[in-house]
């Protein structure tokens, strides 16, 4: 019975850490009457297992055995103003955009990006 709980401890941490580090993905646990060749996403539309796809809020998600995988395949661009400038995304092509707040005609300068 310890070491069950040990293991369990174990796992709680280390899934933890791993939603720290990387909090672009996410996982969509399988319901029990699904059927093991196929996923059910968010929006009801079933995928083949082992298959995958791109999200409309660019994610790419892949149908496995157990859950439902999706990770975000945008850059977040980092070192900007916040305050002056707005991060926006164009959902068709994956990419952000960094532009003034008050005249989003005018981009913003960052340093960095994220995924």
């Amino acid at each position: 019975m310890v070491t069950m709980n040990v293991l369990l401890g174990r796992l709680l941490v280390l899934a933890t850490l791993i939603v720290l580090c990387n909090s672009s993905c996410y996982l969509i646990l399988k319901k029990s009457n699904e059927s093991p060749n196929e996923c059910t996403d968010d929006e009801g539309n079933s995928h083949q297992l082992n298959s995958s796809w791109k999200t409309k809020n660019c994610m790419q998600c892949d149908c496995g055995k157990t859950e439902i995988s999706c990770c975000s395949i945008a850059a977040i661009p980092m070192g900007y103003n916040e305050q002056k400038c707005e991060a926006i995304l164009d959902d068709k092509t994956c990419k952000y955009k960094v532009v003034e707040r008050k005249n989003p005609k005018k981009t913003c300068k960052f340093t960095s990006s994220i995924l």
